[in-house]
């Protein structure tokens, strides 16, 4: 039969020493944070340890997913409400959802979404000109094939020639 005091303890190690080899070995950041929501949502006796590591991680990692975050914050808030193994080692920090931090971690992703639009843009804009360069060139090609077979004036060709240079592709 399962008592809290007696099992304690020997679990609390036992997660220890299991959460560092299943999530410290080959993982980091969103994996980890996998990782520890599997153990929680699997293992009721570890669930609020595995809860705050994966807060603490997914803090610590800088994400900009704030509904993980969220979530993650409601799981151990109904742990804690329905009496999990350690809810009462839980802080109160944890248990509230740090809007400081969720308004530093959505303006960060305003100014990376706006710093992506632009570069987008620069990008369109960059390959619409040298779309029109690369068609002048071919249109160059064209003129002066066209002067050559007819035979125009030396200057005309050597114009040509000049702007077939100038303008070819790199």
């Amino acid at each position: 039969m399962f008592e809290e005091g007696v099992w304690a303890v020997p679990l609390l190690r036992v997660f220890r020493v299991t959460c560092n080899f299943a999530t410290g070995l080959f993982s980091i950041g969103h994996t980890k944070i996998n990782r520890l929501e599997f153990i929680a949502d699997r293992c009721p006796a570890l669930q609020i340890e595995a809860l705050k590591l994966a807060i603490t991680e997914l803090k610590n990692t800088q994400t900009l997913n704030i509904p993980r975050y969220a979530n993650l914050v409601k799981k151990l808030n109904d742990a804690v409400k329905f009496g999990a193994p350690g809810s009462a080692n839980v802080s109160s920090d944890l248990l509230n959802i740090d809007k400081a931090w969720a308004d530093r971690q959505l303006q960060k992703a305003k100014q990376q979404t706006e710093m992506l639009e632009a570069e987008l843009k620069n990008y369109k804009r960059n390959s619409i000109k040298e779309s029109i360069r690369v068609i002048d060139a071919d249109l160059i090609v064209g003129i002066f094939v066209w002067a050559s077979l007819f035979c125009m004036l030396d200057g005309v060709v050597k114009s040509l020639s000049i702007s077939l240079f100038v303008m070819s592709p790199t």
